[in-house]
């Protein structure tokens, strides 16, 4: 099978469609007023979610012991970010932009 990304090609149209008598049979549905619908059970169990809010909500939303010495190092003028970091964050940076220009 060729794929085409071009919308609207006749090709793909032609090449992905199978006649009825190649196309798999579906299995008959029993229940015929639960066809054409989604349906998901999820199970939660409360008590373990309230305690991970609860731990969540006790944690401190900065972690000072490793923003402090940084913060340090930045006000002093002492602190270098290497030369790696920096490159790969301008081209991670352009990357980004360039994906959001298409």
């Amino acid at each position: 099978m060729r794929i085409d990304l071009r919308v609207g090609s006749t090709e793909v149209n032609q090449t992905t469609s199978a006649s009825k008598s190649e196309r798999p049979k579906r299995p008959e549905i029993a229940d015929k007023s639960s066809a054409g619908t989604d349906q998901a059970h999820l199970s939660l169990d409360q008590s373990k979610m309230r305690a991970l809010e609860d731990h969540l909500a006790r944690l401190p939303e900065v972690r000072s012991e490793r923003t402090r010495p940084l913060k340090a190092a930045i006000e002093g003028g002492t602190y270098q970010a290497p030369a790696e970091h920096v490159a790969n964050a301008v081209f991670s940076e352009m990357l980004s932009r360039s994906k959001l220009i298409r």
